[in-house]
């Protein structure tokens, strides 16, 4: 059993860092670029409402069978991404403030949903039937943990940043989100 923890613990973890799927980087990019270290018990919670959005998705997918068009998650999966850049593009202070975590929230439950419909198929192929559980918790920890370095990283580059050109943090929170949104909207097109 350990070994297929530890395999679907890889698996999940470069599902995540998978430089042919960027979905994952942009996403977390976004989420993490209006906040410094003060704040990442907040952003550890998002990371984890989604990694449950993701396994929950995968867990109905493989035990339910139930699946969505795969042209159509591919479609949604960019826009999960245009719609956190805008939020955060359109904030009015460099930080975000409390109220927006009303739209994060559920919007990271949501678009963990939509992520883990992209991966549904490929999950069942080399899932085990006596070992699904210890896979999808597998899977679900490498994503966890994939995620919270991609946030860490966002994190330390935002306290650099924040040191050098701390009355220009706003520019460059919206600097980065226009870039991932023109990325997105990129991957969008290409998807189509």
């Amino acid at each position: 059993m350990l070994e297929i923890f530890l395999f679907f613990l890889e698996l999940g973890t470069f599902h995540v860092i998978d430089f042919n799927g960027l979905d994952h980087f942009y996403f977390f990019i976004v989420v993490a670029l209006p906040f410094n270290f003060k704040k990442w018990l907040m952003l550890l919670k998002w990371v984890t409402i989604f990694t449950l959005g993701h396994c929950l998705t995968l867990f109905i997918n493989y035990y339910f069978k139930v699946s969505i068009d795969s042209y159509l998650v591919e479609i949604l999966i960019p826009l999960t991404i245009v719609y956190t850049c805008v939020i955060i593009f359109f904030k009015k202070d460099g930080y975000l403030e409390q109220n927006i975590f009303k739209y994060l929230t559920p919007a990271a439950f949501i678009f963990g949903l939509i992520h883990g419909m992209g991966f549904g198929k490929y999950f069942n192929i080399v899932v085990q039937n006596d070992s699904s559980l210890t896979s999808l918790f597998g899977f679900a920890f490498g994503i966890e943990f994939a995620q919270l370095i991609i946030v860490s990283v966002i994190l330390i580059f935002n306290t650099l940043i924040l040191k050098i050109i701390n009355n220009k943090f706003k520019i460059w929170i919206q600097m980065i989100s226009f870039l991932i949104f023109i990325l997105s909207i990129k991957m969008l097109f290409e998807r189509l």
